[in-house]
């Protein structure tokens, strides 16, 4: 089978299939004549483009010739690898619908946000206008879409020209599919005649991880030639039969109480280590996953805030219950039962890639049930580990984790502790202000028995992870500039709040005393993928993530660093996947929200249904750290179930996309009533240097609440309402005006 088709090539050749369409619409290339043979004009660019590098970049010479045949047939294929990427590309684009008022010239047709999709029936909110992206590399400045965005061949042929370049510098397949991300983000897959919501760089990704998939059913004779054919020929059907996917879900659960559960005292040596331990985790969990079913990173569909899902072939389920079953016997010995990652899987057929939500929301639920009994297929190789006794003759034990093992005694914190969660202090410290992260694949795989610290425990995993402020002397494989797209020394990039804060930390923030907790997610998200989009294709999913990933793991750290009013001020527990969790001093925390959620509204294109909804807790710095963050999580909770008077009236939903503080909630645009009125009444004291209008203000806004019920129900109690003015009565002049 290998002398008939190779995994390599079906790879390489699916993930630069359409990449054709980029240097067509540059107009800079003459190729009359050549691959006269091919039907269709961007799969002879696709050859074209293939040819050259092969013959002239040397990370693409490794690959055969038979990828310049892939990329070029794909459409009229004359063998079974050409075969498996023509159906791989028709499976991906299950989204295209046909849009008969697009009438632009292909060249100028601009990406249009995913986000100007969404619409819930049931709210009442209409869509926005249509917003579309400039075209751009990708930047965080070029994340954001605009009204008037118009593409021509004069932008195309700068970024043909500097994507040419950079694919030069190129020796890794991540390196390569970092360049397709950094400059066909916001290229669209496909123009006049569609609706353009998916761009070139998405439509790839997915192309190479089902193209890798069929191969390896066809390889593992789970899927014949004539099979393909078949599928093939029936794709437009409601059900094609066949069974040749699953999905894969994995779930990180204990994550608030593992990050939270440190001493207040000195919490900034760890606290932000603990957090980057986890995103760790989960990348080296998700790449052990891919590394041992023989998968590339095409097929993480998506990996962020404690979630990842992973595309792979059907024939591979019982390798996938074997590395599951691995992986919960590692964390089980390496953190004694404090975090799992759940894993559930389901099999799915070709025609299922179209609506792909259902697939989405049912894998999730299979992740639901093995969470129910996370080590059900591994206990009884562990029973002594689970059930005997501990030996506590030495009377020693950390008082973070409660673990026995490697247990010292730490002078500064007066209690003892493990070396795993005293190494969370080295962690925090490389990472603070840290610019480069070099990834590289551990030379043995180390065993979880009496793991020592997060290091050990990455390389149980297969990984390690070092962090540099300078680009490293020697050059090693996987290089990647922290929230930097651009950086000159390597052409890899990864985002996220690793680094934050740069120079303050948690400890200066004590200074004043009280802190405020900021946690806010994403409103309706579930809903959002199960029924927001449609058709919700794989492509439009796995954009609608990566989008919403990108926001709150790439641009919001980089907005803090930007921003002067936030840099140095604003302590990033972890901000991820669809959610944040941050601690600052109170007026910090409440400019930084409104803010925040300003530049999401301008994100998600201005949809009135695309919001997060925030709550802030507000404690003394002494207060512990686990109970401040669960507090803050049930305010959370309150926030989101909140239903105004109206919609107590008539039983109806909460309308979510509010922000609790001072144990009140709000809508935003109370909030930005509320600080109005806030800097209002500061300006007001420091001016007449009377303290008590403060005091006057308070006991005028007594009553209030349930004046404010009544008002709901249609009563009006006017006496309570001018007590506000007779109290500051006193302080209108000529001079102050309230």
């Amino acid at each position: 089978m290998d002398t008939i088709i190779n995994k390599e090539d079906i790879y390489i050749g699916a993930l630069l299939h359409d990449v054709g369409k980029f240097f067509e619409r540059s107009k800079q290339y003459d190729i009359r004549g050549k691959y006269t043979d091919i039907k269709y004009s961007h799969p002879k660019y696709s050859a074209f483009f293939l040819d050259v590098l092969h013959k002239e970049v040397s990370f693409f010479q490794k690959y055969s010739e038979a990828i310049v045949g892939i990329v070029g047939y794909h459409h009229q294929p004359r063998n079974l690898a050409e075969k498996i990427v023509q159906l791989a590309d028709w499976l991906a684009s299950g989204e295209r619908m046909t849009d008969e008022e697009n009438k632009s010239f292909y060249l100028n047709v601009p990406l249009k946000s995913i986000f100007c999709d969404i619409c819930l029936d049931d709210l009442s909110d209409k869509a926005p206008t249509e917003m579309d992206y400039l075209l751009a590399p990708l930047s965080f400045e070029s994340i954001f879409p605009t009204s008037d965005a118009e593409n021509d061949k004069t932008v195309y042929r700068e970024m043909v020209k500097n994507f040419s370049r950079d694919l030069r510098k190129i020796k890794t397949k991540k390196a390569l599919l970092q360049l397709l991300e950094k400059y066909l983000s916001f290229v669209p897959a496909q123009t006049t005649g569609f609706v353009a919501d998916v761009s070139l760089y998405d439509h790839l990704k997915i192309t190479s991880a089902i193209a890798v998939c069929l191969y390896h059913q066809v390889n593992e004779g789970e899927l014949s030639e004539a099979e393909i054919d078949r599928i093939r020929k029936e794709l437009k059907r409601d059900t094609v039969g066949d069974k040749n996917f699953i999905l894969i879900h994995g779930d990180l659960s204990g994550i608030q109480n593992y990050i939270f559960n440190v001493a207040s005292k000195g919490a900034a040596k760890s606290l932000k280590g603990r957090s980057v331990y986890l995103v760790l985790l989960m990348e080296s969990i998700a790449d052990y996953i891919v590394a041992e079913l023989q998968l590339e990173q095409t097929n993480i569909l998506y990996n962020g805030g404690g979630n990842f899902y992973i595309l792979a072939p059907a024939v591979f389920e019982g390798k996938i219950k074997i590395v599951r079953d691995r992986i919960t016997e590692k964390l089980l010995k390496i953190h004694k039962g404090k975090l799992f990652c759940n894993i559930g899987y389901i099999h799915f057929s070709s025609d299922k890639f179209a609506h792909f939500q259902d697939e989405w929301r049912k894998v999730a639920g299979e992740t639901a049930k093995i969470k129910q009994r996370k080590i059900s297929a591994v206990w009884k190789q562990n029973f002594e580990l689970l059930f005997n006794p501990a030996d506590v003759s030495n009377n020693r034990y950390c008082h973070i984790c409660h673990s026995e093992e490697n247990v010292e005694y730490d002078s500064e914190k007066d209690m003892d502790i493990c070396q795993f969660c005293k190494s969370f202090e080295s962690l925090t410290a490389q990472v603070k202000g840290c610019n480069y992260v070099i990834e590289k694949h551990s030379a043995q795989e180390l065993e979880a028995q009496n793991v020592k610290n997060w290091q050990e425990a990455l390389r149980c995993f297969g990984k390690e992870y070092i962090f540099s402020d300078n680009f490293p002397d020697k050059a090693d494989e996987d290089i990647y500039a922290l929230n930097n797209f651009n950086d000159d020394q390597t052409v890899m990039f990864r985002s996220g709040a690793l680094n934050l804060p740069t120079i303050s930390d948690f400890d200066r923030l004590q200074e004043g005393k009280r802190l405020a907790y900021l946690k806010l997610d994403v409103d309706n998200l579930g809903k959002i993928f199960q029924k927001g989009i449609e058709p919700a294709s794989i492509s439009r999913l796995s954009t609608l993530s990566r989008m919403m990933r990108l926001f709150f793991e790439g641009y919001l750290p980089a907005m803090i660093q930007e921003q002067k009013q936030f840099r140095d001020e604003i302590y990033v527990v972890f901000s991820g996947g669809d959610d944040t969790f941050a601690i600052g001093k109170p007026q910090v925390i409440v400019k930084f929200a409104q803010y925040l959620r300003k530049k999401f509204a301008e994100y998600a294109a201005g949809n009135p249904q695309v919001t997060f909804t925030a709550a802030i807790g507000i404690y003394g710095y002494k207060h512990p750290l686990i109970k401040a963050a669960q507090f803050t999580e049930e305010l959370l909770g309150e926030a989101k179930n909140f239903r105004t008077f109206a919609e107590k009236e008539t039983n109806g939903l909460p309308a979510k996309n509010k922000i609790l503080i001072f144990g009140e909630v709000f809508n935003w645009n109370e909030l930005d009533y509320l600080i109005e009125i806030q800097e209002l009444i500061v300006n007001l004291v420091r001016k007449t240097g009377k303290r008590s209008i403060i005091r006057k203000v308070l006991n005028s806004t007594r009553g209030f609440k349930p004046l404010l019920e009544q008002s709901g129900k249609g009563k009006l109690n006017m006496q309570k309402i001018w007590r506000l003015s007779y109290y500051l009565r006193d302080l209108k002049d000529d001079k102050n005006e309230l």
